[in-house]
């Protein structure tokens, strides 16, 4: 199996999870605008998150972080799905398939929705 198919399994198991009990996150986030951020102080750079977001939201970092890897970067968070979904989360599968649980939601802030 290569490694493209290995992502695509795991993709559609966590999907099938999803859809199947319906997952919401315990706090019951209902807030405005979201968007994906990324724990530097946790993230080990294993661009699983990279590879599994069906909207590309997220690409490999640049520059070398304090932990010595180059770990992924929210780049495009405008893209994805739970965006503009009023803080409904329906996609969630960078958080779900991330090992170390360094990506995690926050509201957007007034001068970012001003973009």
């Amino acid at each position: 199996m290569t490694r493209r198919e290995g992502l695509r399994q795991a993709h559609l198991a966590i999907y099938f999870i999803l859809v199947t009990f319906k997952y919401r996150p315990a706090n019951g986030m209902r807030r405005g605008r979201m968007k994906p951020v990324i724990n530097p102080k946790l993230c080990k750079a294993c661009n699983i998150c990279v590879y599994i977001c069906p909207k590309k939201c997220y690409t490999k970092g640049t520059d070398i972080s304090e932990t010595g890897y180059f770990d992924a970067v929210v780049r495009f968070p405008e893209k994805c799905y739970n965006h503009n979904r009023e803080g409904k989360l329906i996609c969630e599968l960078c958080v779900l398939s991330c090992p170390d649980q360094a990506i995690s939601w926050h509201p957007e802030t007034e001068e970012e929705k001003k973009k």
